[in-house]
């Protein structure tokens, strides 16, 4: 799932297939949990989110146009001429683990985040 860029720290937006059971899950529930690491994986950041699927158009579009970088859509070459062709989920973030391990480093962050 290619993850798109966003100025807001608190919010990540997700493009994805309209048909993705990602989005019937989180319809079913919208709690959802995001997982980084840097490339060597000492770092890790851990994200606990409340997640929302968009799927009205006047949003879609307002978020389409936020997002800069859509190169990752593979489905995307699908579209259909007849509209969009993908859905948007919305995370909002509601709290950040941030942790290194082999350091003993951890640290909990939430609302604002700066």
């Amino acid at each position: 799932m290619g993850t798109l860029g966003n100025t807001d720290i608190g919010v990540i937006y997700t493009m994805t297939s309209p048909d993705s059971r990602k989005a019937l899950n989180i319809l079913e529930n919208p709690k959802i949990e995001w997982m980084f690491t840097d490339k060597k994986l000492r770092t890790v950041i851990h994200l606990k989110c409340k997640a929302r699927v968009i799927h009205e158009e006047a949003e879609l579009k307002m978020a389409w146009d936020k997002l800069k970088d859509k190169s990752r859509a593979y489905f995307m070459k699908f579209i259909k001429k007849t509209g969009m062709a993908f859905l948007l989920i919305e995370t909002k973030v509601e709290e950040i683990e941030y942790s290194r391990p082999a350091d003993n480093v951890y640290k909990m962050i939430r609302p604002p985040f700066r």
